[in-house]
């Protein structure tokens, strides 16, 4: 049985506020991922948007759907509570990010932990958290609950 981490230790060392942002990145996905990922995020219980230039635009179902046009994207979850966005970097990873001073209870931080588990139980992949740009740096690895047979 997994111990969560009392919310002192989590604020300190997850959620410190030393202005950059914290990624999550799910690693070597490929286009069967994505797919997965969206089509379950449509049809689950997290609350969602996708804009592309700004205007609120259908969930794309794809990771080419989303980048099939120039200009950002952005697929924000969980607005009201965990503020995670995805940008649409690259195909080869699921890369999504939030601002740690969001995160202001441990029922915010155990919501992002529902929510990150839900993504990696979903790919059968393990999810990392680290600091803004430095994916060697992890600060929390969340596995997937069982593998897949």
């Amino acid at each position: 049985m997994k111990v969560m981490p009392s919310w002192q230790e989590i604020s300190e060392q997850i959620l410190y506020c030393d202005g950059s942002l914290r990624d999550v990145y799910v690693l070597d996905t490929g286009p069967k991922d994505w797919k997965l990922f969206l089509e379950a995020l449509s049809h689950s219980e997290w609350t969602y948007s996708y804009t592309w230039e700004g205007e609120l635009q259908p969930l794309p179902l794809t990771f080419l759907e989303a980048r099939s046009k120039e200009g950002p994207a952005l697929l924000s979850i969980d607005k009201d509570a965990l503020r995670l966005n995805c940008h649409f970097f690259g195909e080869d990873e699921i890369e999504l990010d939030f601002d740690p001073r969001d995160i202001k209870s441990h029922e915010v931080f155990e919501r992002l932990n529902t929510f990150l588990q839900w993504l990696a139980d979903l790919l059968q992949k393990s999810i990392i958290i680290t600091p803004e740009n430095t994916r060697d740096d992890v600060i929390l690895t969340i596995s997937p609950a069982s593998r897949g047979a």
